[in-house]
Order: structure tokens, then C-alpha cells, then sequence
């Protein structure tokens, strides 16, 4: 059996989402000083790190990975294409460095993660074009969810503590903004499988 391109793009996006999911599952219930409350990314740090940190690395990967095989060859797509596989690429980009770049590292963790989050939402957000109806207005929907729940976030951090993240805490807002990403993903690697030519 032969799969195309865009096929094994879209199995990487679904398998990289998924098997992120399940890691930091278990690397919550391993890590017994990490809580809720707390950000997701502090498990990079603790005493489940590789586990979380490798996980991350390879969503990134997957993704650049996607990114690639989905638009290739470039020089015969359009701006419109060339600019979404730019965009997923460095989200890409963003997620496997929050996977080598961990809570301790500090300026270099804090840039990863705006990276992740400045590409993952217009990527999520541009996919519209290469799905169909009703998903690609899901995948809309959840780019903006992400995007705002990014604005709470930082308006908490840097602006107003008195927001304090909808009351929903640290870790319930990052969760907001990385969950959103993830379904996107497993849903556009889905669709991708399923609808390829």
C-alpha cells in the first residue's frame, strides 16, 4: 500500500498530539511534587522532565516533519501555502524547543513557549483553507480560543494580577491555551489522513 505525502503528514500530526497527551498524563501522576495549579511546563523540570521533555521534542519534530511533507515541493505553492507551511514549521520550531529549553533555563524557555504560541494559532487558524466544512471552522474556533486565552494569560502576568487567570489558576489557563493546539492537530492530522489526495 502506497501512502501519499500528505497521509503520513497527517499520521505524524495525530500521532505527535496524541502521544504528547499521554505523556504528560504520566508524567503528572509520576511527578508527586507537581499539582494542578501549576503550569504544565514545570514538569519539564521535575522528576518526570524526560519523559515530558522528549515527548515535547518529538510533537515539534512531527510537526516540522508535517509541515514539509504537506507543502512540498514549495516552489510550486502558492504565497497563501507557503506562508501556512512557514507557520507550521515554526510551531514546530517552538514546541521542540520548549522540549529542549525547560523551566530552568529561564529567557530561553520563556521564548520558546511565545514562539509556540505567536505560530500554533495563526497555523491553527490558516489550516481552514486545507479542510472542509464543518472542521475547518473548528479548527478557526480553536485558534481563538487559544488566542485569548494567551491574552488572559499574559494580562495576568504583565498587566493586571487581579485577572488571575479567570480563577481558573496558572495551570488551568496554560492548559486553556496548549489543549486547543493539540486538538487542532489531532483533528487536522485526521483529516489529513482521511481526505488526502
Amino acid at each position: 500500500m502506497v501512502y501519499d505525502n500528505k497521509k503520513i503528514a497527517g499520521f505524524l500530526l495525530f500521532v505527535g498530539s496524541a502521544q504528547f497527551v499521554f505523556a504528560a498524563i504520566v508524567a503528572e501522576a509520576l511527578d508527586t511534587e507537581y499539582n494542578f495549579s501549576q503550569p504544565m511546563n514545570w514538569l519539564g523540570s521535575g522528576s518526570a522532565a524526560l519523559i515530558f521533555n522528549s515527548s515535547l521534542f518529538l510533537f515539534g519534530l512531527f510537526v516540522i516533519i508535517g509541515a514539509y511533507l504537506i507543502q512540498r515541493p514549495l516552489n510550486k505553492q502558492t504565497f497563501i501555502n507557503k506562508l501556512f507551511w512557514f507557520l507550521m514549521t515554526m510551531t514546530g520550531i517552538g514546541a521542540a524547543s520548549i522540549g529542549i529549553f525547560n523551566e530552568d533555563l529561564g529567557l530561553a524557555h520563556v521564548i520558546a513557549v511565545r514562539m509556540f504560541w505567536v505560530f500554533a494559532v495563526p497555523s491553527a487558524v490558516m489550516s481552514y483553507k486545507f479542510q472542509k466544512k464543518p472542521l475547518s471552522y473548528v479548527s478557526v474556533i480553536l485558534g481563538i480560543l487559544t488566542l485569548i486565552a494567551v491574552f488572559i494569560f499574559l494580562s495576568t502576568v504583565y498587566i493586571d494580577p487581579s485577572i488571575n487567570y479567570m480563577g481558573i489558576g496558572r495551570g488551568g489557563m496554560q492548559r486553556i491555551i496548549q489543549y486547543p493546539i493539540l486538538l487542532w492537530a489531532l483533528g487536522f492530522g485526521a483529516h489529513l489522513i482521511g481526505n488526502s489526495e
